[in-house]
């Protein structure tokens, strides 16, 4: 999987393009009643992004991290200032290629969330850098890829 950074996300000045927002959540599986009652958010960059001078967005390529929701195609929030975790899905550069896998620390590798793919082990030697902590994917849902 490889991505391009497309652009460093912005936050509108004009509130008036505002997303309403649900105030309840909405049940994906048995169907509950809706409330009704909507609240604002400043924007959807605004709720996604808190950091946007630290943030960028890119586009995900390839099936080796649909099982934590990143799709072909899915866009991609991702922060330079959060400090990786165990178990976190990142952007790393592996000998100046970028890829995204989940930080297994305990266990030194790079894993993709596709059993079809395989591990990156990081030995000491390996030249590794974080670019940045994915935050939110964003997927399509007309013409979707990823199949139950």
């Amino acid at each position: 999987m490889k991505i391009t950074p497309l652009l460093v996300i912005k936050s509108p000045n004009n509130k008036a393009d505002a997303l309403a927002m649900l105030d309840s959540a909405i049940a994906c599986g048995f169907p509950s009643p809706c409330d009704g009652f909507a609240e604002s958010i400043d924007s959807l960059d605004t709720l996604l992004n808190p950091r946007p001078s630290s943030s960028y967005i890119a586009r995900a390529e390839g099936t080796s991290m649909i099982e934590r929701g990143i799709l072909h195609g899915s866009l991609l929030i991702i922060d330079r200032s959060i400090t990786p975790q165990h178990n976190s899905t990142i952007v790393a550069s592996v000998a100046g290629e970028l890829t995204i896998k989940i930080l297994d620390l305990k266990n030194r590798l790079l894993v993709a969330a596709n059993p079809i793919h395989p591990q990156i082990p990081l030995p000491e030697e390996l030249d590794v850098i974080c670019e940045g902590v994915v935050t939110y994917s964003v997927n399509a849902q007309a013409n979707c890829e990823y199949s139950c």
